[in-house]
């Protein structure tokens, strides 16, 4: 295959694409510059001139499929917080939730790719996932701390990242199947099964016997910050 030179018009495009479809495959840490180039049909200097690295291409492959579903979210959020009083939390988490379903219909490589970052070492991406989820998280956890003023911030922050491991493991197909083969996916029937699932969980009474961890014999939680 011949390489295009790094200032051609197509060569961004083939790199962002190449890096998309190696990233979903094999997860950031499995893909290597040179297995992108040589799908791309590019040479490791067309990385630089357009990205200036791996790690900025990263976050372009990224950025270009997560920054339409974040901004939907946000405009759905907004909407809520302009209305009078405080958004229901099951709203807040429709809200949350629909977007990622629409945006994995349409492109279900998507769902996949996210799956696989938030599935990899946490401090291997740590700066990487805050970027991409980091002002969506705050909103949210925010607009949920007000919505369920009976559990503690903590106890909020955990509910939050439990739906959305929940959420992002049903989109990725991990979902074992169902009794009649069907697979949970991208559907509107599985979207409503589980928004009907987990806004019982978030609204659920406070979890008890939190204050003392050790009597069940469980390590008690590492101390780490609130959302903001």
């Amino acid at each position: 295959m011949a390489l295009l030179p790094p200032e051609s018009p197509d060569t961004k495009e083939r790199i962002l694409s190449a890096a998309e479809r190696l990233f979903g495959a094999r997860g950031l840490s499995g893909t290597s510059l040179r297995s992108i180039t040589a799908a791309a049909g590019v040479n490791v200097a067309a990385v630089h001139y357009h990205f200036g690295g791996r790690e900025r291409l990263a976050r372009a492959v990224f950025a270009r499929s997560v920054a339409p579903v974040n901004a939907e979210r946000l405009r759905r959020l907004g909407v809520l917080e302009a209305a009078a009083g405080p958004p229901a939390a099951e709203a807040l988490l429709r809200a949350l939730v629909e977007p990622a379903f629409a945006a994995a219909a349409r492109d279900p490589g998507l769902a996949e790719l996210g799956a696989l970052l938030l599935a990899e070492r946490a401090e291997d991406h740590a700066a990487l996932v805050a970027e991409l989820f980091g002002e969506v998280m705050r909103r949210f956890g925010a607009a949920l701390r007000r919505a369920l003023p009976a559990l503690s911030p903590g106890e909020v922050h955990d509910r939050l990242a439990f739906a959305v491991g929940a959420f992002v493991h049903v989109l990725s197909g991990r979902a074992p199947a169902r009794p009649d083969g069907s697979t949970p996916g991208a559907d509107a029937q599985t979207l409503e099964r589980l928004l009907a699932f987990l806004s019982a969980g978030l609204a659920a009474p406070a979890a008890a016997g939190l204050a003392a961890p050790a009597a069940a014999g469980l390590a008690a939680p590492a101390a780490r910050p609130e959302l903001p």
